[in-house]
């Protein structure tokens, strides 16, 4: 893929948020919710260098024009991260009605690879 081809998808991505909310904060930056568990805020730090790493952006934390709030939104591969740790299968099943683009469930204990993204 170009760079135009990758700012054209980047674009199209973001244009998936709900900026009127006024919590999409920036891109390649790691927010931590106030009810999150240790485990799950590591977990969700460990994908985002993985990710910078890979020169994806990102949002964390972001939230989508139809509703839901993914951890991690890479706008590169349009694909929301879940990271599982009391959540249960029914909840990311119920996201996936919601959300507008792929999701990827990464379980708290499991390591996340590269791979999952495609």
């Amino acid at each position: 893929m170009n760079e135009a081809e990758l700012i054209t998808k980047r674009s199209q991505a973001k244009n998936l948020l709900d900026w009127r909310v006024g919590q999409n904060g920036q891109k390649n930056t790691v927010r931590i919710g106030d009810n999150e568990s240790r485990a799950h805020a590591l977990k969700k730090c460990e994908i985002c260098h993985m990710l910078k790493g890979l020169e994806k952006e990102y949002y964390t934390e972001a939230i989508f024009k139809g509703g839901g709030q993914a951890d991690i939104f890479v706008l590169d591969d349009c694909v929301a991260i879940e990271i599982l740790n009391s959540e249960k299968q029914k909840s990311i099943d119920s996201k996936s009605r919601k959300y507008p683009c792929r999701i990827i469930a990464v379980p708290v204990n499991e390591e996340f690879k590269e791979e999952m993204l495609y």
